[in-house]
């Protein structure tokens, strides 16, 4: 049976919108949020993203440079369109997508970055996340380091009293 790491995500940045308006209407990234726990080994990230020069056709997931995952769209969102009734795309500029997290180190930050129709791309935020053993391998580690230690202190305890009776002969 494998077992699998608890994954939270410590921080989420979001990139300035001002820093992409050439670039962008708008985006969001709903889902993780800060504090997200998972023992899943996955992560859903859920949002959506509204190009303006062209089309957004994916967003990247990246880690130390390496496009881990790519998050098509696949949700339609109504509450954007309603916002941007007129841009091309806003019918289907949603996403939600679980991704699979479990070749990561124990910190990681990753690079959510919007894929355009034009081969360009705009970083929309960065996620640093934790994966670290679930609650019962960490106990399970500190009863063994507990039993070598009272192994240790039973061998120091039997010298002593080793030479406790040698004296006392």
């Amino acid at each position: 049976m494998t077992q699998n790491n608890l994954i939270e995500i410590l921080d989420i940045v979001p990139s300035s919108i001002n820093d992409h308006e050439q670039s962008l209407w708008g985006f969001n990234i709903e889902s993780p949020k800060q504090g997200t726990q998972t023992a899943t080994n996955k992560v859903w990230f859920v949002g959506w993203v509204l190009g303006k020069k062209a089309s957004a056709v994916a967003v990247d997931v990246i880690s130390s440079g390496t496009v881990i995952d790519r998050i098509t769209f696949n949700q339609s969102r109504g509450d954007v369109a309603e916002i941007y009734p007129d841009v091309p795309g806003v019918e289907n500029c949603g996403f939600a997508t679980e991704v699979l997290l479990s070749e990561l180190p124990e910190e990681a930050e990753l690079i959510l970055q919007a894929v355009f129709s034009d081969i360009s791309s705009v970083p929309l935020a960065v996620v640093r996340v934790g994966r670290r053993p679930p609650r019962w391998k960490q106990i399970q580690t500190d009863l063994e380091r507990s039993r070598t230690r009272l192994q240790q202190i039973q061998a120091e305890l039997a010298r002593s009293q080793s030479r406790l009776d040698k004296v006392q002969k």
